[in-house]
């Protein structure tokens, strides 16, 4: 089983064995499909957001090397990653996620009470992703995150 760790410092498991990738491109890449709300990525968006500065003309190298990264990475569980046509694909069928069991507990919480809403309010206000927290696409789930928790204060 393929777990994924969003919040805090951002871990990845492949039945129970930490997963270690060659950069952080691979593992960022991942983490953006996990969090997509397709799990799916536009390839050149894809590539401008992991290399920003990067000339165009580059990224599509830089994606396909670091897809072969993460795959390789990921290894009995590198079937979730694919191309179809210009988009990237995580197949997250029995994955589990901190983050997304702990959205769902909130959303049911907002819907009938049933949670705990301290302790869903603490494990959201963990910091998402801690050490690229300086990046842009990290802030932006940061800022949904934070909103969510707005709404269980309300």
């Amino acid at each position: 089983m393929l777990t994924l760790r969003a919040l805090g410092n951002p871990e990845v498991q492949v039945d129970g064995t930490a997963v270690s990738f060659p950069t952080r491109h691979a593992a960022q890449a991942l983490f953006s499909l996990a969090l997509a709300p397709t799990n799916r990525f536009n390839i050149d968006e894809l590539g401008e957001r992991l290399w920003p500065e990067a000339p165009t003309s580059r990224l599509q190298r830089s994606i396909a090397t670091m897809t072969w990264q993460l795959r390789k990475a990921l290894g009995p569980d590198a079937w979730r990653i694919s191309r179809t046509g210009n988009d990237l694909v995580f197949k997250s069928e029995l994955v589990q996620c901190d983050l997304w069991s702990i959205r769902v507990q909130a959303f049911e919480h907002l819907a009938d009470g049933f949670h705990d809403k301290a302790i869903l309010i603490d494990r959201l206000r963990e910091p998402l992703l801690s050490p690229w927290q300086h990046e842009a696409w990290v802030r932006y789930e940061q800022r949904l995150i934070n909103r969510l928790v707005k709404e269980l204060q309300e």
